[in-house]
């Protein structure tokens, strides 16, 4: 699509321009070593997915970021869900919880 004026060429977000849109967002509690928790999207084919990782030092931290943890996350979406499941690692216990927080996007996985 050409941008039909110059002065459009320098704004940073412009409905012009295609951006990540976000279909659902949140924040769940997950326990370690539980089944996986099922966030349903509804959108009727695997979408773009982020999660993030509360730490109380760090603040939050993408769930693929390999940083030292106490536990590992696992999560992947499919047409109809989103599944996040955590399991300990080292010092992690089994039953202890974390708090993830997500954003489903409705442009599909690439």
């Amino acid at each position: 699509m050409a941008i039909p004026n110059d002065r459009l060429q320098n704004i940073a977000f412009s409905s012009l321009f295609r951006y990540e849109n976000v279909s659902t967002k949140g924040q769940r509690t997950v326990e370690l070593g539980a089944a996986p928790i099922a966030i349903p999207h509804g959108l009727g084919y695997a979408p773009y997915t982020q999660l993030w990782v509360e730490f109380p030092a760090l603040n939050y931290v993408p769930a693929n970021t390999s940083v030292y943890s106490p536990y590992s996350i696992l999560w992947y979406v499919d047409n109809n869900n989103l599944y996040i499941e955590a399991y300990p690692n080292n010092e992690g216990t089994f039953g202890s919880t974390i708090r993830c927080h997500y954003r489903i996007y409705k442009e599909p996985t690439v």
